[in-house]
């Protein structure tokens, strides 16, 4: 199981903060860790798995 997921928020304007930082989840996406908090947002269906592009993926994940 990878340690990362790319998510993207589910719906145009909507805010998913991160826990650990407070910022929104971009609305392009980004890799967060696949932890109990995203994993949940993910059943609520505030966030989805997306595939990042290919021009932003390297940035992305840092």
């Amino acid at each position: 199981m990878p340690d990362q997921m790319f998510l993207k928020p589910a719906k145009d304007g909507l805010l998913v903060r991160d826990p650990d930082t407070g910022k929104a989840l971009a609305a392009e996406g980004e890799y967060k860790p696949r932890s109990t908090y995203w994993i949940r947002r993910l059943k609520t269906g505030d966030v989805i798995a997306a595939t990042p592009s290919k021009d932003s993926s390297a940035a992305e994940k840092g």
